[in-house]
């Protein structure tokens, strides 16, 4: 008896260290965003969310399944293309105008949007804070891309649903009392991340590597966003400045890899190893990389 006894005071003291969290091989926030590679890879998880809305490919987190992706509910029922009987069913409400808020692809979009601005307040949050950067430049830069990023959803949020909730601040506790806000207050903050990404952004060729965003990705989608918005004037600026930059023209003549093969110049654009800048593809403004697996 005095044995054992003694054995769950052994247990029971040692009890409080062991149980003490220290990530040592699992990232979370805290133990991430603490440099400048931290950072980095927080960056790039705002890239694979973002690229999500493309992807068919049925990737861990994509909030997709295998067949179509996202962005084709936003086509199908157009003058782009009409699902066919028999086809992918997700698309189908979309075809015949028959969607509502149970739909694949409707739930698909608010979960994209809200993963992507969630993750892009986050990253703002410890940015705010961190002080290890490994150059003075790198806190702007990160903070410019999580800021387009929310932007991004946002703009796609409003221009399907018009008022939705807004949230601007990471917050580690569960909700359910979201109320929506006025399309104002969310085109004020569409309008602030946007001026912020312009100006912080490094201009095209400038960026560490080429699928990164660059000003020009900001300008165009402040044009989009300021054009829905009716600040034409505002609209017509940003997106002038791409356009007198130089830095882009239209292909008018057939380039690339397949020069051997028949095709077009329109079509050159679109084949695997022609849709790069580097590859010569001069239109490109923001290049997506996506590889199977």
């Amino acid at each position: 008896m005095i044995l054992a006894g003694m054995a769950c005071l052994t247990l029971l003291s040692s009890c409080t260290a062991f149980l003490e969290e220290d990530l040592k091989s699992s990232l979370a926030p805290e133990n991430t965003y603490t440099s400048t590679l931290g950072f980095e890879v927080g960056s790039a998880g705002l890239y694979s969310i973002a690229r999500s809305e493309y992807n068919t490919w049925g990737e861990e987190g994509a909030f997709i399944h295998n067949g179509a992706c996202p962005y084709e509910a936003l086509q199908v029922g157009t003058d782009i293309c009409l699902a066919r009987n028999g086809g992918d069913g997700s698309l189908i409400p979309f075809s015949q105008l028959t969607l509502n808020s149970s739909t694949q692809f409707v739930k698909t979009y608010w979960q994209w949007a809200y993963n992507l601005i969630g993750s892009a307040n986050e990253l703002l949050k410890f940015a705010q804070t961190n002080t290890n950067w490994d150059y003075p430049t790198d806190q702007a830069l990160y903070q410019a891309e999580a800021r387009f990023f929310r932007a991004y959803a946002y703009n796609l949020l409003v221009t399907l649903w018009g008022p939705v909730p807004l949230l601007t601040e990471s917050k580690a506790e569960p909700r359910t009392n979201f109320t929506r806000n006025a399309v104002s207050e969310i085109d004020a903050v569409i309008t602030a991340d946007l001026n912020d990404a312009i100006a912080n952004l490094p201009e095209v060729g400038k960026t560490v590597t080429q699928n990164r965003i660059n000003k020009d990705c900001a300008r165009i989608l402040a044009g989009e966003a300021f054009n829905r918005m009716g600040k034409y004037a505002e609209a017509e600026a940003a997106v002038t400045a791409t356009i007198n930059s130089g830095n882009y023209k239209l292909i008018s003549e057939r380039y690339g890899k397949f020069l051997s093969e028949a095709g077009d110049f329109y079509h050159d654009m679109f084949r695997w190893g022609n849709q790069r800048r580097s590859q010569g593809n001069t239109e490109g403004i923001w290049v997506f990389q996506m590889e199977y697996n």
